[in-house]
Order: structure tokens, then C-alpha cells, then sequence
């Protein structure tokens, strides 16, 4: 029987953040491996209202304004597509735990259709936490808690928060994110070497931090660190991504009197070819679920320097395929980035068992056939609920 699925998520590329990568991933893995499968999301302003993203069917849906205004205009048009729709999906998959997946939930219960909801992230600023904090989303959390079918959650510590809260064990499935590995690839000295020149790049050890610069990933603490690396060894540092922190991270740069050394790149496309240009990692971050930036480095065979947080321990095996910090260390931090600026023979091998690891667990083909299973087993308990009645 053939595989039908609507994912819903509020915003998705162009506009990007680790869910949204994590969703258009993830559905052209699902599309290749012959999943019929749509995206629903909110119109954007300039963009069509149905495209292609690398072969993904986008359907940009009306939403009003911004705000919980947007919010509610866009879970109405949801609402009323996925009506006009219920032919054409038997699953509807919700990234994240917002608005949009409350539509999902009430469509699934008005149609019969199966509604997964993925939970992203742990921690101060995840999913739980922050709905926890008002009286809406503790509601919220309530209502998926109670009616949605599934919850997929990308780490053993975003798992073990939803059932800690209440959510029901049996319902509460692991499965990680996912990287493309034909795209996030190592390569040669050569190429390296021309990546640098491509990139105007200086002729120095090179680290690299990718994703969003916001407070709870603790770039101000990489700066710190990054004054006491350069007391010691004369190196470079780039910062790929944009977001709030960006301004004062550069003022925060210039007078530590280090931005000779440092470059922030902002928003960029090509974020592969810029990790393959580097020779460090670093991911000082205080909160993740499953980050995509962690992933896509290890399949880059970049030896990693990490907080031990979240789903990153359960990733990174300290100095077997990478080095845990404590997240706010600033020390600790100098130490690791130090001891694979100097112990090249580690960092080879660190970022080696990193590519093995990726390649065993976390390549998108991997986890879109562990969706696929998740898909058929809600498949084959619809066709049950049917035949009973």
C-alpha cells in the first residue's frame, strides 16, 4: 500500500532553522523512497503559493498579518485544506509542537487520520519547558498530550522530558535527525586547499561554529575562548549563520580585539563547502535536542568540540569520535579546541570514528526508512480500526 503524507510546519525554507532543514530533508528521503508525501505551510510574502524544493510538492497556505493573528489565520487555511485534502494523505506529520500542530490533531480526529507531532528540542528553551511557562501552553500541551496519535522526539533527552511531563510512554518514539551524506562529505587536501582560496581564507588552523547565533548556543563563551586559543597559537575562527546575537557578538569580537581572527559569515547557502574548508568544529551550545550543524560537521570528518548536552552526549563518545565540554566553560573549551589544534594525529582519527558514526546511525536514508516503519505500523492500525467496525 502506498505511503501518504501531509507534513504540516509553520514556516519552511526559504526560511531556515534546524526544524525546517530537518522537515525538507527529511521529506525529499521520504519522496525518493517512494512515500507520496506534501508540505503545507504558511504563505510567505514574494513567494508562490505552491513550488517545488528539490522535488518536495510546497503548498504556502494564507495567513494573516503576524503574530498569534498569522498564527490562527494560518491553522484555519490548514484546517480547511487538509479537509478539502483528506483524499489525498492518510498521516499527517506536525514539526514541532505549535499552532500548527493543534490543527493537525483536530483534523485527525475529525477525518480519521493518523497525526504524528515531533518534539525538537529539550531544556530551558525546548519545547516543554517554554509551552510550560503560560497558561496557552500548558493547554496546548495538554491537548496533544491527550488526542495526538505519535511524538517523535530526535534524542533519548527530549524523550525522557515528554514522559517525564506526562506524556504516555508507548506513544513516545525516538528517531533521530538526519544528514545527507552525498552533500556533507569529506574531501581531499587539493580540495580543501581551493575551498580556502574560493573563500579567501587565511593559511591557518582553521575552527568553525555553524547555526543559529542566539544566546542559548554560548558563542559569547567561543569568543571568550577563542582570545585565550589565539594567546597560544595564531588561528582562525568562522562563525556560519545568522540571528539576534549577531551585532553584539561582532561588537563583543572587536573588543576582546580579536576580530582580525574571527568572521561572521551570516546567512549562507553553501554551508558544506565551508565546513569542508575548515579543520575544527566547535558547538559551545547550552541547549539542542539533535542538532543538524553537530551531524553535518561529523559527516564532514571534522573532529568536534562539544558541550555535553542533550542529544550531542548521546552523539559524541568523549575522545572517541569527539571532545565533551562543560557548556559555559571557557576553559574547558581552550583545552579541547587546543588539544586538536596541536594533537593532529587525534583530531584525524576523532573526526574519522565522527564520519562512522554518521554513516552506522544518522544518514537521512537511515532515519526516512525508520519514519517509513513509524508510517506503516499507523497505516496497518487504521486498516485494523476499520475492518473491526
Amino acid at each position: 500500500m502506498k505511503i501518504r503524507v501531509c507534513m504540516i510546519i509553520a514556516y519552511f525554507p526559504p526560511i531556515v532553522g534546524g526544524s525546517e532543514i530537518q522537515a525538507l530533508r527529511l521529506a525529499k528521503a521520504l519522496i525518493d523512497q517512494n512515500v507520496n508525501l506534501f508540505v503545507i505551510t504558511e504563505k510567505l510574502r514574494g513567494v508562490r503559493k505552491f513550488e517545488r524544493i528539490d522535488g518536495v510538492p510546497v503548498y504556502r497556505l494564507f495567513a494573516l498579518g503576524s503574530g498569534k493573528v498569522a498564527s490562527l489565520s494560518f491553522m484555519l487555511s490548514a484546517f480547511l485544506f487538509l479537509i478539502k485534502n483528506r483524499r489525498r494523505y492518510q498521516i499527517i506529520h506536525a514539526h514541532l509542537p505549535s499552532s500548527p500542530a493543534i490543527t493537525a490533531v483536530v483534523t485527525g480526529k475529525l477525518l480519521g487520520k493518523k497525526v504524528i507531532v515531533k518534539f525538537a528540542c529539550s531544556g530551558k528553551s525546548g519545547n516543554i519547558q517554554t509551552s510550560d511557562r503560560t497558561y496557552l501552553g500548558r493547554a496546548k500541551l495538554r491537548f496533544l498530550m491527550r488526542y495526538a496519535d505519535t511524538f517523535i522526539c530526535p534524542s533519548k533527552d527530549v524523550k525522557r522530558e515528554l514522559i517525564d511531563y506526562g506524556f504516555d510512554r508507548e506513544r513516545v518514539v525516538e528517531i533521530p535527525n538526519g544528514v545527507d551524506i552525498r552533500l556533507f562529505r569529506p574531501v581531499s587536501d587539493s580540495e580543501k586547499e581551493n575551498l580556502r582560496r574560493c573563500f579567501n581564507l587565511p593559511l591557518l588552523p582553521i575552527a568553525v561554529y555553524s547555526g543559529r547565533l542566539e544566546l542559548r548556543k554560548g558563542l559569547e563563551i567561543l569568543l571568550r575562548a577563542w582570545q585565550e586559543v589565539l594567546k597560544v597559537k595564531e588561528s582562525y575562527l568562522l562563525i556560519l549563520g545568522d540571528g539576534t546575537q549577531k551585532d553584539s557578538l561582532t561588537n563583543l569580537a572587536r573588543q576582546l580585539r580579536i576580530i582580525d581572527f574571527v568572521r561572521f559569515t551570516g546567512q549562507i547557502d553553501n554551508v558544506g563547502q565551508y565546513l569542508q574548508a575548515t579543520d575544527v568544529f566547535v558547538f559551545p551550545s547550552s541547549a539542542e535536542g539533535l542538532s543538524n550543524s553537530l551531524l553535518e560537521a561529523m559527516a564532514t570528518e571534522l573532529p568536534i568540540v562539544a558541550t555535553n548536552i542533550g542529544g550531542t552526549e548521546e552523539v559524541i563518545e568523549h575522545e572517541k569520535n569527539g571532545i565533551l565540554v562543560e557548556p559555559g566553560n571557557v576553559d574547558a573549551l581552550v583545552n579541547g579546541v587546543m588539544k586538536l589544534l596541536k594533537q593532529r594525529e587525534m583530531a584525524h582519527r576523532l573526526g574519522r570514528e565522527a564520519k562512522r558514526t554518521i554513516e552506522e546511525n544518522y544518514s537521512i536514508g537511515i532515519v526516512a526508512q525508520k519514519h517509513i516503519g513509524l508510517y506503516r505500523e499507523m497505516i496497518n492500525e487504521i486498516c485494523a480500526r476499520r475492518l473491526r467496525h
